[in-house]
């Protein structure tokens, strides 16, 4: 499925990284200023484009993600054909507790 992840830009490189470390195709990045009412809270965001099999996948990379970072918190906004989420990502969360959250998003649940 094809899975849209917007977050900072700064964690863009890391995010690709950890997407090809867990051998899953990303198919663009690009950089797009947040014109959402979301209040995302970043004036420029950067869009990561990837196929993802599903929730389990994702939430392993965001977990490694997590552990390899130097914050204690991302922030992510995932889209999926399914819907979308806005992620406060914590270095607590576990990989389940992300593959819980990511379910609906792949139309399990």
């Amino acid at each position: 499925m094809r899975v849209s992840i917007a977050s900072d830009t700064e964690l863009t490189p890391a995010l690709v990284a950890e997407l090809e470390r867990s051998e899953i195709k990303v198919e663009e990045t690009y950089e797009q200023k947040d014109l959402t009412e979301q209040a995302f809270g970043l004036a420029e965001l950067s869009i990561v484009i990837a196929l993802i099999k599903g929730a389990a996948d994702l939430a392993r990379v965001l977990k490694g993600l997590l552990d390899r970072s130097s914050k204690n918190k991302q922030k992510v906004q995932i889209k999926t054909a399914f819907g979308s989420v806005t992620l406060e990502l914590d270095k607590d969360l576990t990989i389940e507790e992300l593959r819980q959250k990511l379910e609906p998003l792949f139309g399990t649940n």
